[in-house]
């Protein structure tokens, strides 16, 4: 069994609440959802918040009760994810990040495949994808003992690096993307013009509550790109907005 645990608070500065912000008439959090649910594998799709007040409102964003609403301490994202982890134990667990609208489920199925075929700890990767296209997958096993090493785990919203940084007591399998999820797009949600990408992009491609695929996000900028290609504006703010420095 893979669990699939997508954390999210409504509390955002760059961009207030938007984790309810619309993307074709659909809060962002349940793009990440629905997008999360197309990953091949994936057998139950989990949204894991915060007990804070200010989050009851996420409580709704389950897809019509699809997806199971789990809560917890607002600092340990780990801490939240914890009580499903033990109620169902599953063999695996996926992270997607809350503000990625557009996860891609071939990527993110070529991770989990990688994963389960070299029988590790953790996978990821590194390499150059697309910002906010990629999961990373843990085995169970390897959550609990990172709970009897660190009963506390408060910088879990980097979940990773625990792993990354204790390399003696977890093996790591660091993938190598295919060429074809090399791109120079930023596909997370933190400020307003990477809402209006997002809108354009799903205006577009038009999916309903069906998740979307990554070569159909490749079609739309290659067509964009081209349909545009006199139009120096638009060219200049697709290069904004869809692309990221690496460090």
């Amino acid at each position: 069994m893979i669990l699939a645990y997508v954390p999210c608070r409504i509390k955002s500065t760059r961009l207030p609440n938007k984790a309810l912000k619309k993307i074709a008439g659909i809060a962002s959090i349940e793009r990440t959802l629905i997008n999360t649910m197309a990953i091949p594998g994936i057998d139950k799709v989990i949204l894991a918040t915060s007990t804070n007040k200010e989050d009851d409102i996420l409580e709704d964003c389950n897809l019509n009760g699809i997806v199971e609403v789990v809560r917890g301490a607002e600092i340990d994202v780990l801490d939240r994810f914890m009580p499903t982890i033990y109620k169902y134990n599953p063999d695996h667990i996926v992270r997607v990040t809350g503000d990625c609208p557009l996860v891609a489920p071939e990527l993110c199925d070529y991770i989990i495949q990688s994963h389960l075929k070299n029988k590790v700890d953790v996978s990821f990767t590194l390499s150059k994808i697309a910002l906010g296209s990629a999961c990373e997958i843990y085995k169970t096993e390897a959550v609990y003992r990172l709970r009897e090493l660190f009963p506390q785990t408060n910088y879990s919203e980097y979940l990773i690096y625990y792993f990354l940084n204790n390399p003696d007591y977890f093996s790591l399998n660091i993938i190598n993307a295919p060429s074809w999820f090399l791109r120079p797009y930023r596909l997370t949600l933190d400020e307003e013009n990477d809402l209006e990408l997002f809108n354009s992009i799903f205006d577009t491609i038009k999916p309903g509550l069906r998740g979307v695929l990554f070569s159909e996000v490749i079609d739309f900028f290659n067509q964009n790109l081209v349909k545009y290609k006199d139009d120096l504006e638009l060219i200049n703010h697709l290069k904004i907005a869809t692309t990221y420095t690496y460090k």
